[in-house]
C-alpha cells in the first residue's frame, strides 16, 4: 500500500488554522493601537500648528493685544479662522468655539495651553484636553473622550476652570480678554 505524502491529515490543517488565527488577532490588535497612535498624534500636531498660528496673528493682527503681566487671553479657533486646521484625524470636525488657546504672560515670556475638541460622527466629543506647550510629549495621556457636561464654550472660560483642567494655578491674574 503506497502512502500519499503530499496530502495534509486533519489534525495539521486544524493547527495551521489556528495558528493563522492567532497571528491575524495578534496582527489585528498591533495595527489597531498603532492608528490609535497616530491619531493622537495628529491632534497634539494639530495643537503645535495652532500655537504657531496664534503667535503669527500676534505679529499680523494689531487688534490682537497680547496679555499683560500675570494675566491671560483666550483665543478660540473660530477666531483664528483657520482653514488649515479644521478637521480632526477621526473624520469629524473640530469644534471652533470649543477649541481654544490660552496665552499667559510669566514675566514678559509668553506662554501657551491649547484644548483642542473634535465632534465625532457618532455624536460624541474626542480630543486633547487643556495642555500647557511644555507638556506635549506626554500630552497622549491627555487625548480621550469627552461628553457634553465635560465641555466649556470658550465665552464662559473662567481662569477657575482653566486653573482646575490643568491643576496648578496656571493663571494667577485674570483673562483679560477672550477672543472668540
Amino acid at each position: 500500500m503506497k502512502k500519499n505524502i503530499f496530502g495534509f491529515t486533519l489534525v495539521e490543517l486544524l493547527a495551521a488554522i489556528v495558528i493563522l488565527g492567532v497571528l491575524s488577532t495578534v496582527a489585528f490588535t498591533s495595527i489597531t493601537r498603532m492608528i490609535d497612535s497616530n491619531k493622537n498624534k495628529i491632534y497634539i500636531n494639530d495643537a503645535k500648528r495652532l500655537i504657531a498660528y496664534v503667535e503669527y496673528k500676534f505679529k499680523s493682527d494689531k487688534k490682537l493685544s497680547k496679555p499683560t503681566m500675570g494675566n491671560a487671553i483666550v483665543i478660540s479657533l473660530g477666531y483664528l479662522n483657520n482653514q488649515d486646521i479644521t478637521n480632526g484625524p477621526n473624520n469629524g470636525e473640530y469644534e471652533k468655539d470649543r477649541s481654544f488657546v490660552v496665552v499667559k504672560n510669566n514675566s514678559g515670556k509668553l506662554e501657551y495651553a491649547v484644548s483642542l475638541l473634535e465632534k465625532l460622527d457618532n455624536g460624541g466629543y474626542k480630543g486633547l484636553e487643556l495642555t500647557k506647550d511644555t507638556d506635549f510629549s506626554s500630552a497622549s495621556s491627555r487625548i480621550h473622550s469627552f461628553t457634553e457636561a465635560d465641555l466649556v464654550e470658550v465665552p464662559d472660560l473662567q481662569v477657575s476652570n482653566i486653573n482646575t483642567i490643568l491643576g496648578e494655578t496656571y493663571i494667577s491674574g485674570s483673562i483679560s480678554h477672550i477672543y472668540s
